[in-house]
């Protein structure tokens, strides 16, 4: 989320810091795979993995458009990137929830 507060810095670190966070971001796409082909019912799997493709290019299609639109308004980088980080936190609180009933409807059959 602090990438884009380095603007004004060396391009040493901004290159070595930008390489490791395009690990990092890359990183995840194995995982949402894997999860997805885990999770979804097996009559399902091809939707599902279709829809997670989707979400997953429509985000890329609509990232640059956020982004430039809080540039227009000229709060500059680091707002740009802190907003990814907080549109990815908030789509994630649904899954606390989903996984805390999990949980507790696992201990029930304990």
């Amino acid at each position: 989320m602090g990438f884009g507060f380095l603007g004004m810095e060396a391009l040493p670190l901004l290159v070595v810091t930008g390489c490791f966070y395009g690990v990092l971001v890359s990183g995840d796409s194995a995982i949402y795979s894997t999860a997805i082909t885990e999770l979804a019912e097996p009559d399902r799997l091809g939707s599902a993995q279709a829809f997670q493709a989707f979400l997953g290019f429509g985000a890329t299609i609509l990232a640059p458009v956020a982004a430039s639109l809080l540039l227009d308004l000229g709060l500059g980088w680091g707002v740009a990137f802190a907003m990814a980080g907080v549109v990815g936190l908030v789509l994630a609180l649904p899954l606390v929830s989903i996984t805390r009933q999990e949980r507790r409807a696992g201990s029930r059959h304990l």
